[in-house]
């Protein structure tokens, strides 16, 4: 795709280097301001400082909806961003617009987000289900966020490999929204004893009763740093509630869903 739509490089500068480049460069920024409909504008100018976080500008004009556009420069036939446009901040010497520059540890980070996701491409004949499963169970692949919103790719045998896979130890956001998941899938999710990073657990409108949700709720002491629960739209009744109410991981939630359940 990136042959006929183009791409972007990365550009992390020292604070010394960008110093000198903003001195005899223009940067642009295009996005889509509300004003405007969905059509996409731009404008090109300088950026008059920076520091050790942000770039600073006044002769590039932004607006609402512009927020999360790339700051980039253009060199021969190539694109470089330098940083992300964020809004508007008031400082002492008046009013500018705001960039995250791309310092060198956040371009990191973002290379490390990238590793971190995968795009299922199908040869043929090969089931979805079947793909899934080999990268599961490939070696050196690790993961940190699992979205699966296909309900028929939730059997129970994915189900118990993402709960035991190796690949799944660093986990810190799993959403299952919408999976088609019973009981027994939910006892297979609760044999995991590895998310000791998990953050974010979604198993909203899925077909979880009370055994399913004892189940997680009992063996889970494990999931230390788990925040965010959301088990809205399932067949929860009083038991499954009160499991999780008891279980010691619940005292640090700080967002639990249990709405549109049978709780009484």
């Amino acid at each position: 795709m990136h042959e006929k739509a183009g791409y972007f490089g990365l550009h992390a500068i020292s604070e010394d280097g960008i110093e000198e480049m903003i001195k005899h460069q223009s940067f642009e920024i295009w996005g889509y301001p509300e004003e405007h409909d969905g059509e996409q504008w731009g404008m090109k100018g300088q950026i008059e400082k920076i520091d050790k976080y942000n770039l600073y500008y006044t002769q590039i004009q932004t607006s609402s909806g512009q927020g999360r556009s790339p700051v980039y420069y253009q060199k021969d036939e190539s694109y470089w961003i330098i940083g992300v446009h964020r809004g508007k901040i008031d400082l002492e010497t008046g009013l500018f617009n705001i960039a995250a520059r791309l310092s060198l540890p956040r371009v990191k980070n973002i290379l490390g987000w990238m590793d971190n996701y995968f795009n299922v491409i199908l040869p043929d004949g090969e089931t979805k289900q079947s793909k899934l499963k080999a990268l599961l169970e490939q070696k050196n692949f690790k993961v940190r966020n699992l979205q699966i919103r296909d309900s028929s790719l939730l059997s129970e045998e994915i189900l118990s490999l993402v709960a035991k896979s190796e690949n799944t130890k660093i986990l810190m956001k799993l959403d299952l929204k919408h999976g088609n998941i019973n009981p027994s899938g939910a006892k297979k999710l609760a044999q995991n004893s590895l998310w000791t990073n998990l953050h974010t657990l979604n198993l909203s409108k899925n077909n979880i009763d009370d055994k399913g949700a004892v189940a997680l709720a009992k063996s889970k002491t494990d999931w230390i740093n788990l925040r965010i629960l959301k088990l809205t739209r399932n067949s929860i009744g009083d038991d499954g509630a009160i499991a999780w109410f008891r279980n010691i991981v619940s005292s640090k939630l700080h967002t639990l869903k249990l709405s549109k359940n049978r709780i009484s």
